[in-house]
């Protein structure tokens, strides 16, 4: 009875270990995705004043963030972060007429979102559009 316990443990072992290996590779399958080279979003913006799009997405400690965005109108934009403790920082907000562009590196992990408010009312809907990578430092 002995040897059929040591056995019936052994095979909890491994079948755990191969869990938790592949747990581990998909985690670094989806880290390396997102960290995959230039992606590219857009923010459908609707023609009235004060009309908001936002979009998040995730990263980790010590990832670096780069990005330009475009616009036909004024908007006010910004790079907002949730962290884990509820505070809300923001490491970019201004109003931008055409183009901006910043790279940063994550200090937290945790969502971070681009939005963009219209601040005018524009003849038509619109689109922000914009170009961003995440890469580990």
């Amino acid at each position: 009875m002995t040897s059929q316990r040591a056995a019936i443990i052994g095979s909890v072992k491994a079948v755990t270990r191969h869990r938790l290996l592949i747990g581990f590779v998909a985690a670094m399958g989806a880290l390396a995705a997102q960290a995959a080279g230039p992606q590219n979003m857009q923010l459908s913006m609707q023609a009235q004043k004060n009309y908001f799009r936002e979009k998040c997405f995730s990263l980790e400690v010590g990832q670096r963030l780069a990005y330009q965005l475009s616009t036909p109108h004024s908007i006010e934009f910004n790079l907002h972060h949730h962290r884990a403790d509820g505070v809300m920082v923001y490491p970019d907000k201004l109003v931008v007429k055409s183009r901006h562009s910043k790279q940063l590196v994550a200090d937290s992990a945790g969502a971070y979102c681009f939005m963009a408010t219209n601040l005018g009312d524009q003849p038509g809907a619109f689109e922000v559009v914009i170009n961003y990578e995440i890469a580990a430092q």
